[in-house]
Formats: C-alpha cells, sequence, structure tokens
C-alpha cells in the first residue's frame, strides 16, 4: 500500500471542507519524505571535527588555579547532537607544602546543540562526559572514574568558513570517585570541521 493511499479519506474529507487538494496533499507528502531522507543523510555522514583546547584549572579543597590543555576528536551526527572523545590533562597546585595534582583524563562526552536564530545561542551546547582519570600526586598515581557536566559554544569564524573552523569556550566540572580533588576547568576551544 502507497504512503499517498493512507492520506486519501483524510484528503477528501479536506477537500470537502474546501481546506486543501489531492496536490497540497502529495506536496506534503514528498516534503515529509525529503526531510525524513535529509535527516538519514546527515546521520549517515556525520560532521566530524578535530579540536585543541587550553585554559585554567581550579581545584577544590586546599588546591589553587593552575592549567589545562587537551585535544578532542568527535562528530555532529545530527544537527543537535555530537559525540566526542577528549584527552586531556591538568595541572593545579596546592597551597602551603602541599603537593601538586596532575591529571590526565580521557572522556566520552555527549552533547546537545542548541539551535535557532539568536547569535550565540545557536551556537552553544550542553552535556556531559564519563571516563577514566588517571591523577598523579607526588608520584603516587591513581585511577579514578569521571563525570563532567559541561556547558559552552563553538562560534565560526566567517560565513564563508562556517563549516571549517570555529573559536569557542568550554566551561566544565569533573567530579572524580577516590578521593581526589574535583576540577572546574574553562577552556578556549578552537575546532576544525571537515
Amino acid at each position: 500500500m502507497k504512503l499517498n493511499s493512507l492520506f486519501t479519506i483524510p484528503a477528501a474529507l479536506l477537500m470537502m471542507a474546501g481546506q486543501t487538494s489531492f496536490a497540497d496533499v502529495n506536496d506534503a507528502v514528498d516534503s515529509t519524505r525529503a526531510a525524513a531522507k535529509e535527516i538519514a543523510q546527515t546521520a549517515k555522514e556525520g560532521k566530524p571535527s578535530v579540536g585543541l583546547r587550553l585554559g585554567v584549572a581550579e581545584g577544590s579543597g586546599n588546591f589553587t588555579e593552575g592549567f589545562e590543555y587537551g585535544a578532542e576528536v568527535g562528530t555532529q551526527v545530527w544537527d543537535q547532537v555530537s559525540i566526542v572523545a577528549e584527552l586531556s590533562g591538568t595541572t593545579v597546585d596546592r597551597t602551603g607544602n602541599k603537593p601538586s595534582l596532575t591529571r590526565t583524563k580521557l572522556l566520552g562526552k555527549g552533547f546537545y546543540n542548541f539551535a535557532g536564530n539568536i547569535p550565540v545561542i545557536k551556537y552553544s551546547y550542553v552535556g556531559a562526559g564519563l571516563g577514566p582519570v588517571y591523577d598523579n600526586v607526588v608520584n603516587e598515581g591513581k585511577w579514578n572514574l569521571g563525570f563532567s557536566p559541561q556547558a559552552g559554544f563553538d562560534i565560526p569564524l566567517s560565513s564563508e568558513m562556517q563549516s571549517k573552523i570555529s573559536l569557542g569556550l568550554n566551561v566544565a566540572m569533573l567530579y572524580v570517585t577516590g578521593g581526589t580533588p574535583n576540577t572546574f576547568s574553562a577552556n578556549a576551544v578552537a575546532k576544525y570541521w571537515f
């Protein structure tokens, strides 16, 4: 049974009411099919990116500010959904004679990207990451599990390069198991979109 056949009775009722014609119904069905194909094609192709990040971090407790650096690869699987793998490091000092913390993390992240026409909001995202975290305090290493709620934005440099290079900001709070300090970070992020 064709999809157009399913619309025959509702279309006939609407035509009797003077609201539409068979041509309008066929156009609606065709545009719905085209939109579905476009969404499937976008999901199939993805929109991969690579990025570099550099910023500041602050540890909880007696830890002071430090810096964070890293790289990420990801893909925008749909217009509003992205998945990313992040490998990054954090170094924060501790007040007094206490040892500093060096942290390496590998997070799998998922993001919801806002859309629309409002300038900064349409490039913004929220999401979370989860993965292993290696903490080194005075040459004593320890593996932990980290969870990181995140938010940020990626703004294209120009409309001509909209799909190629973006600059943005990412803020994150990393919660870790095992009694090591949580860290808050704010990073500038440069991405290249393929």
